[in-house]
């Protein structure tokens, strides 16, 4: 569930469906599945002390505690008292299985995973002290959604899968999908835009392949909202990202977003038919990341590894072997410097080929973003 306050739009943090939200939530899933729609929910591992998961978990031992027993609090994202389920207790993970199987048999296809690296290092959890298990939370959090999803597969065969934003190490075979956290809705190199190709290469290099962010973002708390441009420029970069994903974003009827005009919506049309056209080209890098553990999404000296300059570029990213991406991340731009490792490359868009070693200007209006295929690059569509 989730509620207004003001021009906010803030999750109920609950564990069960929201009645009052979705009085006919079965309903509203068969609808769905009908059209060739998955619904996806919302979990993450917090139980807030107002919630009504409190009373099931905290008189049952099920949470996170202090050194004297009592249930460990904090203020969560809303600010206010939370605490987290026990991980490392079995019957606290049966606890939230439950409550993530529940929401399958009402119609779920699986939900956001949301969080798992808030956990207090003086907490103490059945396994040891906070600071210990620290790190492997995350992992915990993914083993108890997988044993939940894959419970279900193998009971009626139906794909469903969860999308996390932490991890460490073994995350790579329990999550579905990662991203990139709760970008801020702007340009800035701190945690706005520019953030997402350096996230998305260096989990890569970490073996977690399958990739997107929040497209335009999603926190406006300390900045503006999304603008057309943001909105523009990060569809660009969603398109070519293993995962194209949008977000409402904290204050959802003020950001910009694909329904914002005409030219939005036929921008938003036209990169998600690329995207989709790329899917036997994305479907056989998958397949390429389960074989070998080369992620879809690479830094350029995962390909040009003898090339020196490749080695310090954080804004560009390959997309397998041939594919080299160079979103523009700086508002106001209608080019940038682009490097293009050795080699013949051909831009996307259309043109002659251009000899790589050294950068090259890339004119990039609004509407494109610059794309190069090495020479001898197959791309099946």
């Amino acid at each position: 569930g989730g509620a207004w306050s003001g021009d906010n739009y803030t999750l109920k943090e609950e564990w069960d469906v929201d009645r009052t939200l979705y009085p006919d939530f079965e309903s509203v899933a068969q609808d769905l599945h009908g059209s060739g729609f998955k619904w996806l929910v919302y979990f993450n591992s917090f139980v807030e002390q107002d919630s009504k998961a409190w009373p099931e978990t905290a008189p049952q031992g099920y949470l996170i505690k202090k050194a004297d027993g009592t249930p460990y609090t904090f203020d969560d994202a809303k600010f206010v008292p939370a605490s987290m389920v026990d991980l490392s207790s079995s019957a606290a993970v049966a606890w939230a299985v439950g409550k993530m199987k529940a929401a399958i048999a009402l119609g779920a296809d699986g939900w956001m995973g949301d969080y798992g690296e808030w956990l207090p290092t003086d907490a103490t959890l059945s396994a040891g002290s906070g600071l210990d298990n620290h790190n492997e939370y995350p992992v915990l959090w993914q083993k108890a959604q997988r044993q939940a999803l894959d419970s279900a597969m193998a009971a009626d065969g139906v794909e469903r899968l969860s999308f996390v934003r932490s991890g460490w190490l073994r995350t790579a075979p329990l999550a579905d999908v990662f991203w990139a956290g709760d970008q801020r809705t702007d340009f800035e190199v701190d945690d706005g835009m520019p953030t997402v190709v350096p996230i998305g290469i260096g989990v890569g290099l970490a073996g977690v392949s399958t990739f997107g962010s929040d497209i335009a973002g999603y926190q406006s708390a300390t900045n503006a909202v999304t603008s057309k441009e943001l909105f523009f420029r990060w569809t660009e970069l969603g398109c070519w990202s293993p995962v194209m994903r949008t977000h409402h974003g904290t204050q959802p009827k003020l950001e910009w977003s694909w329904e914002g005009d005409a030219e939005s919506t036929a921008h938003w049309v036209r990169y998600a038919k690329l995207h989709m056209s790329l899917a036997p080209t994305l479907r056989s890098l998958a397949q390429a990341a389960h074989d070998t553990g080369v992620s879809i999404w690479r830094p350029l000296a995962v390909e040009f590894p003898s090339d020196p300059a490749s080695w310090s570029v954080p804004d560009e990213v390959m997309v397998g072997s041939g594919l080299l991406v160079a979103p523009v991340q700086t508002a106001g731009q209608s080019s940038r410097w682009v490097y293009l490792p050795p080699g013949k490359w051909f831009p996307w868009s259309s043109g002659p080929a251009v000899t790589g070693g050294s950068k090259v200007t890339a004119t990039a209006p609004t509407s494109e973003i610059p794309v190069y295929a090495l020479a001898g690059t197959v791309v099946p569509t």
